[in-house]
């Protein structure tokens, strides 16, 4: 008998298997803030079974797939985002704003671990098509936050890129607000 069982897990120690319940024959992720966890606590417990996630930023970088085009192992998914979109943003900035000539892209290195190692490169290499100087603005607090803005309303021409993250998400009123005025 095929049947769909839905569980909610927090962490490895909750996928263990009762008696009364068959080992699955796959298991997937959905999306929302803990598909990461949830995949990093499947990929914790089976190296067998299959595993479907959805939006996982950085699998390649998470250590849940070799590589995006050859996954390998276990595990395969989609994700929402693509290194060079960070490139496409600051396209889009530059495209609305065509005087900017300095731009921070902004994350939480302890939220968006993905942000220096997946998301920098491609911002880094579309300033430099666009001459345009790019800033790494790395936050953790609404104090950095508004530093790293204030810091950046210092000159005329600056332009700000935010990388989705669900730390962004809850302090977007303190992003907004100082941005305006930019």
């Amino acid at each position: 008998m095929n049947s769909i069982v839905r569980r909610s897990i927090s962490g490895p120690s909750t996928l263990s298997h009762s008696n009364r319940m068959p080992k699955p024959c796959s298991c997937g992720t959905c999306a929302g803030p803990p598909t990461t966890s949830a995949t990093a606590a499947l990929h914790a417990a089976t190296r067998t079974t299959p595993i479907v996630f959805a939006l996982v930023s950085d699998p390649v970088g998470d250590g849940f797939v070799g590589s995006v085009p050859v996954p390998g192992g276990n595990i395969t998914g989609f994700s929402n985002v693509e290194p060079t979109m960070a490139a496409k943003w600051l396209e889009l900035l530059a495209e609305v704003a065509p005087g900017v000539r300095r731009a921070a892209i902004m994350f939480n290195p302890d939220t968006a671990t993905y942000g220096r190692p997946y998301f920098l490169p491609a911002f880094e290499a579309s300033a430099r098509s666009l001459n345009v100087e790019p800033i790494a603005a790395l936050v953790r607090g609404d104090a950095e936050i508004e530093m790293q803005i204030a810091a950046l309303g210092l000159e005329p021409r600056g332009g700000l890129v935010v990388l989705p993250d669900s730390f962004i998400t809850l302090h977007r009123e303190v992003i907004t607000h100082p941005s305006a005025a930019l």
